[in-house]
């Protein structure tokens, strides 16, 4: 049976913490090479107002496709790669959340092990959905 979700249903269900998980899962199996992307499709032209973009791709490993698509935060479909059923249609709040995780992710491997001062640059509106604890450990101050 196919879940039909609303923004406010999903948006409780996945913090910080999870996204980042989920998101070294998703790194893990870029490496792996069992990811596929789709190009995006739409997109704003010089002149006008923004189209509706559409992003999709695969996670072989964890079974799972799908894609998304509006103007900023949208609506997600997922799907199960081996039955090819659709598991859910979604609305999709996760936009600031799932950069966030990506840079959280990245200074938890990348920066020094005494680091404690988190630096945002350029990053305009997505700054709310950075964690203030990016990488496991405190930061002194984020910046």
């Amino acid at each position: 049976m196919t879940l039909l979700l609303s923004r406010e249903d999903v948006a409780p269900l996945i913090g910080p913490k999870e996204a980042i998980d989920v998101t070294e899962i998703l790194v893990r199996e870029e490496v792996e090479g069992t990811v596929t992307h789709m190009p995006p499709l739409g997109g704003a032209m010089p002149g006008r107002r923004t189209e509706i973009r559409i992003v999709a791709g695969s996670l072989y490993g964890l079974g799972r496709t799908g894609f998304r698509g509006g103007y900023g935060t949208g609506v997600a479909t997922v799907y199960d790669t081996n039955t090819r059923d659709l598991l859910a249609v979604l609305g999709y709040p996760f936009s600031q959340l799932r950069v966030g995780a990506s840079m959280a992710l990245g200074a938890r491997y990348l920066a020094r092990p005494d680091a404690r001062v988190v630096g945002y640059l350029g990053s305009g509106g997505q700054r709310a959905g950075y964690s203030p604890v990016p990488c496991g450990r405190a930061a002194h101050r984020a910046r």
